[in-house]
């Protein structure tokens, strides 16, 4: 199953989605290849530090390449799941490339931690993970 995260610049929420879908998946033997991309993102940019540190430090996941990514129509029909990090990135996406049922809002909006310290994107970071787990018991992500 192909996941496509999306948030704005695609250098906070959307890779730490992307890194928790492929922790949640490797360690529970689950099919999923992870993506990340931004609405407005500047291409190339890395992920933010504390973004960085907060994956390390709290979830043990180690360093990882993530270059942001302006999402595009190919990504958007190549993914069998487009997860917006708010309901306001899946609505914009909607605007974008028109309702599907394969567009979603994370269960629990993740609010942005961009500028903010440590425990702004670890709690943007926890608020990512418990959505995940919500999608998993509701049977959206199998």
């Amino acid at each position: 199953m192909k996941l496509l995260f999306v948030c704005t610049g695609n250098t906070c929420r959307s890779p730490m989605a992307e890194a928790l879908a492929r922790k949640i998946a490797a360690d529970e033997g689950k099919n999923w290849l992870c993506s990340s991309a931004g609405l407005f993102a500047a291409e190339g940019a890395p992920i933010a530090e504390n973004a960085r540190l907060c994956l390390e430090q709290n979830y043990k996941i180690p360093a990882f390449s993530h270059a942001a990514h302006q999402i595009s129509r190919r990504d958007f029909e190549e993914a069998d799941f487009v997860i917006g990090m708010t309901k306001d990135h899946q609505t914009y996406l909607e605007q974008l490339f028109g309702k599907s049922e394969k567009l979603l809002a994370l269960p629990l909006p993740v609010g942005d931690p961009y500028g903010g310290g440590p425990e702004a994107y670890a709690a943007a970071a926890e608020t990512i993970f418990q959505g995940l787990r919500l999608l998993q018991e509701q049977g959206v992500l199998s």
